[in-house]
C-alpha cells in the first residue's frame, strides 16, 4: 500500500507550511493508488487546495474546499489510525469559521499530530 508512506511525507510537508509540496505528494496517491487509497486521500488534497486558494485570495473556492475536505476527511477509515483526527477536524472548522469572519487575514494553524 502506497498510502501510508506518501501520506506521511505529505503531512510532514504540510506541517512545514509547504502546502503545495503536500498537495503534489498526495496527488501521487490519487493518480497511482487503489480506489480505497483514492477515497482516503481525497479530503487531504482538498484541504491543501483550500489553503492554497485562500492564500491566493480565492476565498469562495477556499470556503468550498474546506467544507468538502471536512466531509471527506471525516469519512476516512484508514488514515485516522495514523493521526489525531479530532484535533485536525477541529482546526479545519476553525479555519472555516475564520474565513467567514476575517477572510483576508492569516488562517489559524492546522497541524497533523501523528500517533
Amino acid at each position: 500500500m502506497i498510502l501510508k508512506d506518501l501520506f506521511h511525507e505529505g503531512a510532514t510537508f504540510f506541517n512545514q507550511y509547504k502546502y503545495h509540496n503536500a498537495h503534489i505528494k498526495w496527488e501521487q496517491i490519487w493518480k497511482n493508488g487503489s480506489e480505497l487509497e483514492r477515497s482516503e486521500i481525497k479530503g487531504f488534497i482538498q484541504l491543501t487546495g483550500a489553503i492554497l486558494n485562500t492564500k491566493s485570495t480565492k476565498i469562495s473556492s477556499g470556503k468550498y474546499l474546506f467544507k468538502k475536505s471536512l466531509s471527506n476527511i471525516s469519512s476516512s477509515s484508514v488514515i485516522p489510525e495514523w493521526i489525531e483526527l479530532d484535533s485536525l477536524l477541529a482546526s479545519i472548522l476553525d479555519c472555516s469559521a475564520h474565513l467567514e469572519e476575517k477572510p483576508y487575514e492569516l488562517l489559524p494553524r492546522i497541524k497533523f499530530i501523528f500517533r
